[in-house]
């Protein structure tokens, strides 16, 4: 069976879309956990001190906002990330602003009120603020690298435009 030049056509610009949408692939699963991760820490203010939910819920909202981001995406390819990169860039600050502050057990009782003050739950805040400073670390970088079109994924997109157009 032979597909006509149009369907053809199609699957490659579809092909393509994917292609490049893919780009942000890292960023948008770091996105996710790091939306989870603040969701969660909102919901067990809200259950325990409806006062402390005021940081979790900003990164709710700016993660939502770059959520959205990439369903432009997917139809408009943009090399820019604005609401990713300042969700990263307010989550690298916040979270080490936290590391320093969560010392000080009245910061940690208000912020976590979930979780009792102890040595193990000092340190399970300190792996997930550590973990988040990576993931954010990454992404800005992996952001800053696809705007330039310095990222790999940029330079298969080059090599299937050239032998498929």
């Amino acid at each position: 069976m032979v597909r006509s030049k149009e369907v053809q056509q199609q699957e490659k610009e579809l092909a393509l879309r994917n292609f490049k949408f893919n780009r942000f692939l890292f960023i948008r699963y770091a996105l996710a956990f790091s939306v989870i991760a603040n969701l969660y820490w909102l919901f067990m203010n809200l259950f325990t001190q409806v006062s402390s939910v005021v940081l979790p819920a900003i990164m709710v909202i700016i993660g939502g906002m770059a959520a959205f981001e990439y369903l432009r995406l997917y139809w408009t390819h943009d090399n820019t990330l604005k609401f990713s990169k300042i969700y990263f860039q307010v989550q690298l600050v916040l979270s080490v602003l936290l590391f320093f502050t969560t010392f000080s057990e009245t910061v940690f009782n208000y912020l976590y009120p979930f979780l009792g003050m102890s040595d193990e739950a000092i340190l399970l805040v300190y792996i997930i603020l550590g973990v988040g400073l990576v993931v954010a670390g990454i992404s800005l970088f992996k952001i800053q690298r696809i705007a330039k079109n310095k990222d790999k994924k940029y330079q298969y997109i080059q090599r299937y435009e050239k032998y498929t157009y």
